[in-house]
């Protein structure tokens, strides 16, 4: 799935209402008229309860909750060349065909995108033991 089809997704049935009003990441524009969630509402002819309880709102802009985390991927880099591989490290892929996570390190990173069977990935965080 692109970004755009899970934005639209996100969105629902009301994307045809905010769609003109969206920036990359799915935020729709509140204007300084809108001094609510009703107002919100009416403007977008969005169901109070979706902008109230589904939606997550920031300064002049709300969204779906859905797309929570959407500007970061969740942590996942998403390889467009071999110059975006790491070059050391451990990380986490999905190999096509699998449902969990495998953990292999840089040199694993290349060979599964060369073999065409990854297109992201994303750095294992090593957890530090407690102190006390």
């Amino acid at each position: 799935m692109t970004k755009q089809e899970i934005i639209r997704e996100a969105w629902g049935a009301h994307y045809e209402s905010v769609r003109y009003n969206l920036d990359s990441n799915g935020w729709c524009r509140v204007y300084s008229y809108m001094e609510s969630a009703p107002d919100i509402a009416y403007a977008y002819d969005l169901p109070v309860e979706f902008v109230m309880e589904e939606c997550e709102h920031k300064l002049d802009f709300f969204r779906p909750l859905e797309l929570l985390g959407l500007e970061f991927n969740n942590g996942w880099t998403k390889i467009e060349t071999e110059d975006d591989i790491p070059k050391e490290g451990k990380y986490r892929v999905y190999p096509y065909g699998r449902t969990e996570s495998v953990v292999v390190g840089a040199q694993g990173v290349l060979n599964l995108y060369k073999m065409g069977r990854i297109t992201h990935f994303k750095p294992l965080i090593i957890e530090k033991p407690p102190r006390w």
